[in-house]
């Protein structure tokens, strides 16, 4: 057994020394501050949103500006029949003609092609803001799972060596005969049965490195920060709620609103006609030259199937988009309220198993062990408090957890960032 555990300890230490060949950080402990920050650093999706929004705000700069001038050219009035078909100086209307041809659609229009593009250029950037935020949260749990994990390992081991030494000192009650061999055979099992527990924290703790390493990489493998990190205070529930508006989430389904109103804007603006300017020069080979210039006007009579149409259509967009941002304002504020009170029941049941449960819980071993070693309890009694102690630390480890989880979720709402008009009115 001996040996088996200086292997293992040994190929934990060669495994890592190698990892830290590689990682600069690996002696540093990974709290929720440093995954948050390995986590964002050097993510695709963020560099993605980031150059879309760039795409965005150049294609709006463009969308301001004038259409190019087209060079038209050829010939105009050339006779195909008769005695002078085909010639381009008898008739006195042929032209070899060339110009240019400008279009002016409505400044208002160009404005606002140009405002959407810097609207989706916002919206893009609100992705990202909402992206990063999300990535930090799911970092955050998963490495929260990671330490839930490792520290049911401590306890479970602690618990073990407890209970290893429990053998031991049975076997010498059973020797000079004091126990009965039935209790040593109880102690064993209680041994074995902890140390399958313990193989199914391991497993646990793999399964969450793996969970982590998916936002962090082989940091993952470095060791965690045995503390819980502080969070400020928590706010009254109604300016937790306030504080949503701020939330990235909130700003993407507004900034899809705003969107939407300004397709319901331009589609409006295509009402109006836009204009063109044509302007020529005609030459003749043995008469004068001549000069042309044509101004042109759309014409948007027959609106029932087109204009109608598009404006519906926008118009429908925007209220789609409207009802979207109220129902995830509103999805957002049951799930902060949720978070919010679970917090608050999850400290209280804290509270209540370090003043209540507890206490009693490890005062009933030491009167199991006394009553034990005086002969006048049994082992089961010593053995089964054992194991209730061992679930209330681990319940209690759980509720601390969960607590941490909802303080992990309410900071992605943004429960604890104070906005700016606060610090104003501060």
């Amino acid at each position: 057994m001996l040996r088996h555990a200086v292997l293992a300890a040994s190929l934990a230490f060669f495994s890592f020394a190698a990892y830290g060949q590689n990682d600069p950080d690996a002696g540093i402990a990974l709290d929720i501050d440093r995954v948050r920050q390995l986590a964002i650093r050097q993510q695709p999706m963020l560099d993605s949103l980031a150059a879309s929004a760039r795409s965005a705000r150049e294609s709006a700069v463009a969308a301001r500006q004038l259409p190019d001038p087209q060079l038209f050219g050829g010939v105009r009035d050339l006779p195909i029949d008769g005695s002078d078909a085909g010639s381009f100086t008898r008739d006195s209307d042929t032209q070899l003609i060339a110009g240019l041809l400008q279009e002016f659609p409505r400044a208002e229009k160009r404005r606002l092609r140009s405002r959407q593009g810097e609207l989706e250029a916002d919206q893009l950037d609100a992705s990202r803001s909402l992206t990063a935020r999300t990535i930090e949260r799911d970092a955050s749990l998963a490495w929260l799972d990671a330490w839930q994990a490792e520290q049911e390992s401590a306890l479970v081991a602690e618990s073990l060596r407890e209970a290893e030494a429990q053998v031991a000192a049975v076997g010498i009650e059973v020797k000079v005969g004091k126990a009965p061999q039935s209790d040593l055979f109880a102690a064993r099992v209680e041994v074995e049965m902890l140390r399958d527990r313990i193989a199914e924290k391991a497993q646990d703790g793999e399964r969450a490195r793996n969970a982590l390493s998916r936002w962090i990489g082989e940091a993952a493998q470095r060791p965690l920060r045995p503390d819980l990190p502080e969070y400020p205070p928590l706010p009254p529930l109604d300016v937790v709620l306030a504080r949503l508006r701020q939330q990235p989430q909130v700003g993407a389904l507004d900034g899809l609103v705003t969107e939407a109103r300004a397709a319901t804007d331009l589609a409006k603006a295509a009402y109006l006609p836009d204009w063109r300017v044509e302007l020529g020069y005609g030459n003749r080979a043995r008469y004068s030259d001549m000069v042309m210039l044509q101004v042109g006007v759309d014409l948007p009579f027959f609106t029932r199937n087109r204009q109608d149409r598009e404006l519906a259509a926008a118009t429908a967009r925007r209220e789609a988009a409207e009802a979207d941002a109220d129902d995830g304002l509103r999805q957002l504020t049951a799930e902060a309220r949720l978070d919010y009170q679970d917090l608050q029941r999850l400290e209280e049941r804290i509270r209540r198993h370090d003043d209540a449960i507890l206490p009693p819980a490890h005062a009933r071993i030491e009167a199991a062990l006394a009553a034990w070693r005086s002969s006048s309890g049994s082992l089961t009694q010593v053995l089964e408090a054992r194991r209730a102690i061992l679930d209330l630390h681990l319940s209690r480890l759980a509720l601390q957890a969960r607590a941490a989880q909802r303080r992990i979720r309410l900071d992605y709402l943004g429960a604890y960032q104070v906005p700016m008009q606060e610090h104003a009115h501060g």
